[in-house]
């Protein structure tokens, strides 16, 4: 016998549900006046929930403008398309946050009905594109940037420091957690005097190879520049970016890199850290370089996370 449940949910049940939604969600009554705005909508515009119930959205300006700017209050509102055609309605459009910027969002607005079946307001469904919309211009910048160094192959240093904008932004907006790795090849101006310039291309050729053989495929390992390399790992806990930046380490120093007719030992010296809601790319790799000169203070060949 197949057992079937009906699950009905109270008016608190479900309130409760929105709030603890990533996306932004609120309720008009049919003049359109603002009737519940969840914690979602505060986060994503900057807009609290109590300047916010009972404003009009057909005159209040933070409402949504189309892609070409103009304004949709009036002639073109998906909530009273929705409540005039009874069908769900689902648009990307522009609206303005706390912070005076636009927020572009993909929006869906469905009608709400009385007992009798007609239409007496209408909820809408809100999530950021902005994110979206700033990697797809960055991606459009790096097609007029060599992406790539070359004499190790990986990314260059231009490319990584988008990567850390964008990681920033996503941690910042959504919590989404990040580490980075500095990294510096210990005594390379002695690698070049004992084997020349070639010897010192070789190691970091080594150096380059390693690392990008030991990360995680969704990761990134750029020549930073010079003797530096810079490793990003997305999603990634203070635990995990440990355990990697160990391996790293014991990794470049299991393998030597060929020099002319010798073999030479190649180390690294490593610092990493975990992205922070207050940082900027400066500070992140500012703490990250600390960490890295540590190492290498404390006799090269090793790693130590910071804070």
């Amino acid at each position: 016998m197949n057992a079937a449940a009906d699950v009905q949910l109270s008016g608190e049940a479900f309130r409760e549900v929105l709030e603890h939604l990533d996306v932004g969600v609120f309720i008009v009554d049919a003049e359109r006046r603002i009737q519940y705005w969840n914690k979602g909508a505060e986060k994503l515009t900057g807009y609290k929930t109590a300047e916010m119930i009972g404003i009009s959205c057909r005159v209040d300006l933070r409402m949504h403008v189309d892609l070409a700017g103009n304004s949709m209050c009036e002639d073109n509102c998906p909530l009273q398309a929705a409540m005039d055609t009874g069908r769900p309605i689902q648009r990307e459009v522009f609206m303005r946050s706390a912070d005076g910027h636009r927020l572009m969002v993909n929006l869906k607005a469905v009608a709400l009905h009385d007992e009798h079946g007609r239409p007496n307001g209408a909820l809408q469904i809100f999530s950021d594109l902005s994110l979206r919309q700033d990697y797809l211009q960055r991606l459009s910048q790096l097609k007029n940037v060599a992406d790539a160094d070359s004499l190790t192959g990986l990314r260059n240093r231009r490319y990584l420091e988008l990567v850390l904008e964008r990681g920033l932004q996503e941690l910042k907006r959504y919590q989404q957690p990040f580490g980075v790795i500095f990294i510096d090849v210990d005594d390379l101006k002695a690698i070049n005097t004992r084997g020349g310039h070639s010897a010192g291309d070789a190691a970091l050729r080594h150096v380059g190879y390693v690392l990008n053989s030991k990360i995680r495929r969704d990761d990134v390992v750029a020549r930073w520049g010079g003797d530096e390399f810079l490793v990003f790992l997305d999603g990634i806990t203070p635990v995990r970016l440990a355990e990697i930046g160990h391996a790293l380490v014991a990794g470049v120093a299991a393998v030597s890199a060929l020099s002319g007719r010798e073999v030479q030992a190649v180390t690294i010296s490593a610092g990493a850290t975990m992205g922070r809601e207050d940082d900027d790319v400066e500070t992140l790799l500012r703490r990250a370089d600390a960490a890295q000169f540590h190492s290498k203070q404390a006799g090269k060949n090793r790693f130590t996370m910071t804070e």
